[in-house]
């Protein structure tokens, strides 16, 4: 039994191709972010390749698509398990993902999520072998709360959202975050997005006396509201999320007016010398951003391949985890860890002030 193992094991050693996986929703409605995960992958492998940076044996990409459907995504898993993959980068949706995790991790084999951003993804962590190179959803209320409470510490703050899901959340996070800084807002409430006129609104913040008010809400009721507010004569500062970062792309909706702040992906600065001129940057763009944590999390990979005496990193990627775990990797992301939850300790979010149609870095 014992020669019969190591027969196949250096069979498996002599191999000319390591196996990795990209897997994502490559079809249906959501294919946009699956093809840009595929894009990042494909460019890491032949890039790895290129450089021989893993030795003499060649990546082999196999691409999944799993439609962002949670069955799918595991019997996808398991297929990759029978494979003996080496590394899974994937999946998108937090539902596959999640799904997916425990077969991963049960078969000790590296998975690294690009855009998963659930918490739940890493708060109940399917195993040592389970990593995100994603940020969290409340990462972006942080670093709103942390602003608003920093700059306008013994002030009065407003926190308002659409009363759609997105806004609430956004709205929650700014304020649980805030809060945990040492500032209580003046006021916290919800309004009726789609209306054309928010000059009571206007009024109403007047009334409090806010000197910066939060909105969790798309670009044009920002726009109206920001609208409202300089009619009443009120300078008060306006902060808005990441919703607001379609207005500085090539997006229909109107730009954001001059002083109107906002947190945004953070630009990569996309250097590295195994990147292409295609990538593109990634300031405030989540497509670009997903392609940019994909391919980095190859590099991490390769990297972890690279300071390990694993050469095949299929039966035994457990000690390839630990290295990934313990260790501190250089990428088009900048320098990436992993907290004890498996979550990259990376700065996802930024705050940006809009100035004369364009983002600049906010005071």
């Amino acid at each position: 039994m014992a020669l019969a193992w190591a027969a196949a094991w250096a069979r498996e050693e002599d191999a000319s191709e390591i196996l990795v996986a990209v897997a994502g929703p490559m079809s249906g409605q959501y294919a946009q972010f699956g093809k840009n995960m595929l894009a990042g992958a494909q460019l890491a492998v032949d890039n790895i390749n290129a450089t021989g940076r893993i030795g003499k044996r060649k990546l082999k990409l196999l691409i999944e698509n799993d439609a962002c459907d949670r069955v799918q995504a595991t019997r996808i898993a398991e297929q990759l398990v029978k494979q003996n993959v080496a590394l899974v980068v994937g999946h998108h949706c937090d539902s596959a993902s999640i799904a997916a995790a425990p077969v991963y991790a049960a078969a000790s084999i590296v998975q690294i999520s690009p855009s998963t951003t659930e918490a739940s993804f890493t708060d109940k962590r399917a195993g040592p072998t389970t990593f995100r190179l994603a940020y969290r959803n409340e990462d972006e209320g942080v670093v709103s709360g942390t602003y608003l409470a920093e700059r306008f510490a013994g002030k009065r703050v407003a926190i308002l959202h659409d009363r759609t899901v997105v806004g609430i959340q956004l709205s929650a996070q700014t304020k649980k975050a805030m809060n945990a800084a040492g500032l209580v807002e003046t006021l916290y409430s919800g309004f009726i997005a789609g209306e054309r006129d928010y000059s009571q609104l206007a009024r109403d913040l007047k009334a409090y006396r806010i000197d910066a008010v939060y909105l969790g809400a798309y670009p044009s009721e920002v726009d109206l509201i920001y609208s409202a507010l300089r009619s009443e004569g009120l300078t008060m500062t306006v902060v808005g999320s990441n919703l607001l970062s379609g207005a500085f792309m090539k997006t229909p909706v109107s730009p954001l007016q001059d002083g109107v702040l906002l947190t945004t992906i953070a630009g990569s600065p996309l250097q590295s010398g195994a990147m292409t001129s295609g990538m593109g940057r990634a300031t405030g763009d989540t497509l670009a951003l997903i392609k940019v944590t994909t391919y980095a999390a190859f590099e991490i990979w390769a990297q972890a391949m690279q300071s390990t005496t694993v050469s095949a990193g299929t039966r035994v990627t457990g000690e390839l985890a630990v290295k990934i775990q313990q260790g501190r990797f250089q990428t088009a992301l900048g320098s990436v860890s992993f907290n004890k939850k498996g979550d990259a300790m990376v700065p996802f979010f930024t705050m940006l002030v809009s100035k004369g149609g364009q983002p600049i870095p906010a005071p």
